[in-house]
C-alpha cells in the first residue's frame, strides 16, 4: 500500500476538546493520538462527524501555558475498539501554537526514541 502522509506523525496524548464548526453545540471530549505539520487524529467514545465536515478543536499542551485551538476538516474516520478514530487536516492555526504543539511532539518522540535505545542496549 503506497504511503500518503507528507509529513512525519509524531505522538502526543493529549486531551482535547470538538465540536462541529458553526454550531451551538457543547465541546465533546477526546483524546488526541498524533499531530504533524498538517493535521491531527484523535479518538473520541462518541463523535458523529462526517467526512469533509468543518470542526473546532482546542487542548492545552501539557506543561505549558499555552492553550491551542485550531479549525479542521474531517479527512478520514474509522471505528477502533468500540471508539471512533478521526482524522483532522487542519486548515486554521495560530503559527506559534502550531510551532508549541509540533516541538512538544517532537521532544516526546525524541524521549521514547533515546528511552528504545536504552532499553535495546
Amino acid at each position: 500500500m503506497e504511503e500518503k502522509r507528507r509529513f512525519l506523525r509524531f505522538d502526543a496524548p493529549i486531551n482535547l476538546e470538538f465540536k462541529v464548526y458553526s454550531k451551538g453545540e457543547d465541546y465533546s471530549k477526546g483524546t488526541m493520538v498524533n499531530f504533524s505539520r498538517q493535521g491531527l487524529s484523535f479518538i473520541a467514545p462518541e463523535a458523529e462527524l462526517s467526512l469533509n465536515q468543518e470542526v473546532d478543536v482546542r487542548f492545552k499542551i501539557p506543561n505549558r501555558e499555552v492553550i491551542v485551538t485550531c479549525r479542521g476538516e474531517v479527512v478520514w474516520e474509522k471505528k477502533e475498539e468500540g471508539k471512533m478514530r478521526i482524522g483532522i487536516r487542519v486548515k486554521e492555526m495560530d503559527p506559534y501554537a502550531k510551532g508549541e504543539i509540533l516541538e512538544y511532539a517532537y521532544n516526546n518522540w525524541v524521549l521514547q526514541m533515546r528511552k528504545n535505545n536504552y532499553q535495546n542496549n
